[in-house]
């Protein structure tokens, strides 16, 4: 599902409507935001003095999926983790809503900060968030979280293209976490985007937030605050470097496979694409239009960037 582009059929006034009828809020506007690469959201207002609601939209068929991870969010945030950014729950009890024969919502309070590129910019910002995950790995698992297994979700896309290599493309507690999904505000940082949350080794989230570190306090600051005093392992670091890699790559390629338009999210998907694949093995989308216009005429190539945060505790 693109994330730049409104999604066919989704308009801010279906959005204010599901708002209202699902939750008790006076909502009056919506605006779509070119935010995030694994859903639709838009910044909802309701009466009240600056009252503003993150909503998402994701696809109908994530329901099951949804509705767990955003239960053992709110579990965590109701466990004295503050930092955690759950969902709201709507008037039926329920984190999520269908919004239409295709999609369904839900909303998160809308917090006034900022979030990163993707690296953390120096140690202070990892010993933030290291001790936040500290935390968070110490905690208590919440009664339904989903455990994470070693397996691609992509994987019948990435062997389908592997068998088709010499066709053209003609048609067009916890997460991982990185700057993406921390939102840095005056009194600190916050961790949100809980989709992939998920019971799992600890490497899944501290290889990024890890990596790079100058000194030794941001595992300092994670063991402080309850995490384990064990080093990382490397092969576990590793093989969690190589399954967002192919998960990557695999959902890309699928996508390039199918019919697409060659809007402003193909072009995302496309950037993101390339910066998965060895340097010597990568094309310029612009090479790669310019290609394929002389072959075939005129097409609208695919591209794209990256995903949210997850969270990972020890097992």
């Amino acid at each position: 599902m693109g994330v730049l582009n409104e999604p066919a059929g989704v308009t801010a006034e279906l959005v204010v409507e599901a708002v209202r009828a699902h939750w008790d809020l006076d909502a009056y506007s919506a605006e779509h935001l070119p935010v995030d690469a694994g859903a639709h959201h838009w910044a909802v207002c309701s009466d009240g003095v600056g009252q503003r609601w993150f909503a998402t939209v994701d696809a109908l068929d994530v329901w099951s999926a949804r509705r767990r991870a955003y239960e053992s969010t709110r579990e965590l945030a109701g466990d004295g983790l503050g930092f955690v950014v759950a969902p709201v729950l709507s008037r039926s009890a329920q984190f999520v809503a269908v919004l239409d024969d295709q999609h369904l919502i839900s909303l998160t309070p809308w917090i006034q900060a900022h979030s990163g590129p993707g690296a953390f910019a120096d140690d202070a910002e990892r010993v933030a968030v290291t001790g936040l995950l500290g935390r968070l790995h110490a905690t208590a698992r919440p009664r339904d979280v989903p455990v994470w297994r070693p397996e691609l979700k992509h994987r019948v896309a990435l062997e389908s293209a592997l068998l088709d290599l010499g066709r053209s493309w003609d048609t067009g507690p916890y997460a991982e976490r990185h700057t993406a999904n921390v939102l840095w505000t005056e009194h600190g940082p916050l961790l949100v985007d809980w989709e992939s949350v998920a019971l799992a080794p600890r490497e899944r989230d501290l290889r990024t937030v890890l990596a790079g570190a100058d000194g030794t306090g941001p595992a300092s600051a994670y063991v402080a605050a309850g995490g384990c005093t064990q080093l990382l392992d490397a092969d576990t670091v590793e093989l969690f470097e190589r399954v967002w890699q192919l998960e990557e790559i695999g959902e890309y390629v699928g996508c390039f496979r199918r019919p697409h338009t060659g809007s402003s999210d193909d072009n995302r998907r496309w950037r993101d694409l390339m910066d998965e694949l060895p340097p010597n093995s990568r094309t310029d989308a612009t090479e790669l239009t310019d290609r394929r216009d002389r072959t075939h005429g005129p097409t609208r190539p695919g591209v794209r960037p990256g995903r949210g945060p997850a969270s990972s505790r020890s097992s």
